[in-house]
């Protein structure tokens, strides 16, 4: 997608906020207008013998992130309200949430819906809160992210076009490469990033870096020093 955050900051009543360049609002507008692939189009049972289509709260952020980047968007519950939570003989519970929730672009767009969530019948008190309040912050934010178009879920609520894309084939998901997971080493800080650092192209042991990678540097190991040559270790 090659998003690059603007570097421009206007002041609004609703705060600062980075204006879209024109080039960003036609790119984001042509994406927003797609319709989504069968592959993130799921299905579950609905009442009596229907067939409700969705697509799942982690691939619309996903998504999002894509389209508008990952600090191009951000969310914020409203209002959140237990609805009934009503008990059975047994002390079985059963539980409705309602949450409404806001989605802020970075140059100030925003929308919200309302979500909600429910559970019947359930033994644990504790699980069952977890549970709708889950749901509810999450049906809420996918409603809220429709809005922008139907790339962010709002296609699923066409019909013909449900049935359409069912008989589309599916792509397959990329095999999993472990070159491209976050590891427990990209994570660890045994001092190889350390000596990264001071290590000169020419293996003399010096190497002129950048002052943030050096103060990060020099936090692993106090022992380097910065000079006008350059900064290596001692």
């Amino acid at each position: 997608m090659n998003y690059q955050p603007s570097q421009s900051r206007v002041e609004s009543s609703k705060g600062a906020y980075d204006p879209f360049t024109a080039d960003d609002a036609s790119r984001i507008q042509a994406l927003l207008r797609k319709k989504l692939g069968p592959e993130h189009v799921s299905t579950r049972q609905g009442m009596g013998n229907s067939r409700l289509s969705y697509v799942e709260g982690w691939r619309i952020i996903s998504i999002a992130n894509e389209i508008f980047g990952f600090d191009g968007w951000s969310s914020s519950i409203q209002s959140f309200a237990i609805d009934y939570m009503d008990t059975a003989d047994g002390g079985r519970y059963s539980i409705g949430a309602t949450c409404v929730m806001r989605i802020t672009l970075r140059d100030g767009t925003s929308r919200e819906d309302v979500g909600f969530g429910m559970i019947e019948n359930v033994k644990s008190k504790g699980q069952a809160l977890e549970k709708v309040r889950k749901e509810a912050v999450t049906d809420a934010l996918k409603r809220a992210m429709r809005q922008f178009g139907n790339v962010l879920g709002n296609c699923v609520y066409d019909k013909e076009f449900v049935r359409s894309v069912s008989q589309v084939q599916k792509q397959p998901r990329g095999r999993v490469n472990g070159e491209t997971l976050f590891r427990q080493s990209d994570l660890d800080t045994d001092g190889k990033e350390v000596q990264q650092l001071v290590s000169g192209a020419n293996g003399n042991g010096s190497s002129v870096v950048p002052s943030n990678q050096f103060q990060s540097a020099k936090a692993m190991n106090p022992n380097i020093v910065s000079g006008s040559k350059g900064t290596w270790g001692v």
